[in-house]
C-alpha cells in the first residue's frame, strides 16, 4: 500500500472541499438575491416606480448571468456579483431605498461582498465602497435626507462590520495557506514516518520494497532485520518512557551507522522501525556480501561496546539479534523481508547478540 502522500492529500482535500462549499454558498446567495431583486422589480412596476423597476430588473439579469458564470467556475462571475453587491449598496444608500430602508441593506450587502472575495481583493473593494459612501454622505450628495448623526453612525458601523468580516476571512485564508504549505513542505511524512524514531514506518518500508526501481541489470540486494533482546524488561522495570528513550537512541545510532557505511546508496526510507523493538534496513546495492555482514556486526557492537548511552542508566542487559537475507533476483523483496525475519529468529535462538544469514536462491 502506497501511503506516502495520504495525510497531505487528505488535508488538501479538506481545503478544496471548503472552497467548493464556499462557492456553493455564493451560488445559493446569488440565487436568493436574484429572486429577491426580481420580486422587488415586479413590486416596483406594480407601484408605478418605473425607474426603480428597470434598475432592479437590470440587476436581476446581471445577477443571473453572474450566477451562471460562477456555476461554470469563471472568475468573472465573482467579479460580476461583487460589482452588483457594492453598486446596489451605493444605490440604496444614495436613494434611501423604499421608505428610507436602503441604509439597512448596506450591512448584509457589504458583508457578502467581503466573504465572496479573497482577503486582499475583499479589503480593496471594501475600502472603495466605504470611501464612496463616506463621500456621498459627507457631501450630502444623496436623494434621501440623512441627518449628520445618522450618516456618521452608518459609516462607523459599516467600518466596524467590515473589520470583523475581514478578520474572519484573514484567519480562514491563513489556515488554508498553512495547510497547503505544509503539504508542499512535506507534512506527508506524518503518514510514512514513525513518530517516535523518525525512521520509515512499516507501511512505507513495505511500499519501498514493492516499488523499488529495477535497473537494466538486476542488483544484488539485502535486508538486515534487527530485534532487541530483553527489551521487554526495560518497559516492565523502568516504564515505557524509558523504553522509548532506548528505542529512539538505537534508531539514531542505527541510521548514523547505515549512512556512514553505505553513503549515497542509502535512501530516506531504507531504514525503518517495523514496530515495537523491530527494525529493518534495505541495502539496495550490495557490492560485497562481507560489507553487509560487517554492518550487522557493527549493529551488535552498538550494545556490546555500550554505545547506547541510555542503557548505562539502567540495570537491564539489552542486546540485538540480527538476521540478514540476501536476494539475487529482480523480484521477491517482500519475501526477502520474511526470510530476514526467519534469520533473526535463528540468531535469537542461538543466544543474545548473535547474527544469522540466509541467502535466497
Amino acid at each position: 500500500m502506497n501511503v506516502h502522500h495520504f495525510v497531505a492529500d487528505k488535508l488538501s482535500e479538506v481545503v478544496l472541499m471548503k472552497h467548493k462549499r464556499q462557492l456553493m454558498m455564493v451560488r445559493v446567495l446569488a440565487v436568493c438575491g436574484v429572486t429577491f431583486l426580481s420580486a422587488f422589480a415586479v413590486y416596483s412596476f406594480y407601484r408605478q416606480a418605473i425607474v426603480l423597476g428597470v434598475i432592479l430588473s437590470a440587476y436581476s439579469i446581471a445577477g443571473i448571468i453572474s450566477t451562471r458564470l460562477v456555476h461554470l467556475g469563471r472568475p468573472s462571475g465573482i467579479h460580476g456579483l461583487t460589482f452588483i453587491v457594492y453598486s446596489l449598496c451605493v444605490y440604496l444608500v444614495f436613494t434611501g431605498g423604499y421608505q428610507g430602508t436602503g441604509s439597512i441593506w448596506a450591512y448584509p450587502l457589504s458583508a457578502i461582498g467581503i466573504f465572496i472575495n479573497p482577503f486582499s481583493r475583499g479589503v480593496a473593494f471594501s475600502i472603495v465602497n466605504l470611501i464612496t459612501l463616506s463621500v456621498l454622505l459627507g457631501t450630502e450628495f444623496t436623494q434621501y435626507d440623512y441627518s449628520a448623526a445618522l450618516s456618521f453612525r452608518l459609516i462607523l458601523t459599516l467600518m466596524a462590520l467590515s473589520v470583523m468580516c475581514h478578520i474572519v476571512v484573514y484567519f480562514q485564508s491563513k489556515m488554508d495557506d498553512y495547510i497547503l504549505k505544509m503539504d508542499e513542505e512535506g507534512i506527508q511524512e506524518l503518514a510514512y514516518m514513525d513518530s517516535l524514531t523518525m525512521l520509515a514506518n512499516r507501511a512505507s518500508f513495505l511500499s519501498v520494497l514493492s516499488h523499488v526501481a529495477i535497473g537494466k541489470e538486476p542488483k544484488r540486494r539485502a535486508i538486515i532485520y534487527c530485534d532487541l533482546d530483553n527489551f521487554k524488561a526495560v518497559n516492565d522495570r523502568y516504564g515505557h518512557d524509558m523504553g522509548d528513550i532506548v528505542l529512539s537512541e538505537f534508531a539514531l545510532r542505527l541510521k548514523q551507522l547505515i549512512q556512514q557505511e553505505l553513503g549515497e546508496r542509502v535512501q530516506k526510507y531504507d531504514v525503518a522501525r517495523l514496530g515495537g523493538d523491530e527494525f529493518a534496513v534495505f541495502v539496495r546495492d550490495v557490492k560485497d556480501g562481507d560489507e553487509v555482514l560487517n554492518i550487522g556486526k557493527q549493529v551488535i557492537a552498538l550494545f556490546e561496546q555500550q554505545q547506547i548511552e541510555s542503557l548505562n542508566e539502567i540495570d537491564v542487559e539489552v542486546n540485538v539479534s540480527v538476521g540478514i537475507a540476501f536476494e539475487s533476483t529482480a523480484e521477491g523483496l517482500r519475501e526477502s523481508l520474511k526470510t530476514a525475519d526467519k534469520a533473526m529468529y535463528q540468531a535469537k535462538k542461538a543466544g543474545q547478540g548473535k547474527l544469522s544469514v540466509i541467502e535466497e536462491k
